[in-house]
């Protein structure tokens, strides 16, 4: 994953969770529900909020997260590797 995000970036958008397409930086986005399986990978999450609470049995993949908000979210049997995170 690029140090300094070349990816595209995406920033103070509102999108449903399965929009969030590999190789973007989302800056300052809400993440709303998810209607498909929760798979994400090579993504970088930085200052996001998310609707979805539940986020049991999906799989994130090479995804970074920055000062995102998970607050009373579930994460059992989530699949995250590698994570990279800056709470």
């Amino acid at each position: 994953m690029p140090a300094n995000s070349e990816y595209p970036i995406v920033k103070d958008q509102t999108m449903p969770f399965d929009d969030l397409e590999p190789e973007h930086h989302y800056l300052n986005c809400e993440i709303t529900f998810a209607h498909d399986a929760l798979k994400l990978s090579d993504v970088i999450l930085d200052h996001c909020t998310f609707q979805q609470a539940n986020f049991s049995a999906g799989e994130w993949l090479d995804c970074t997260i920055k000062r995102c908000r998970f607050f009373k979210r579930r994460f059992s049997k989530l699949s995250i590797l590698p994570l990279h995170h800056d709470w």
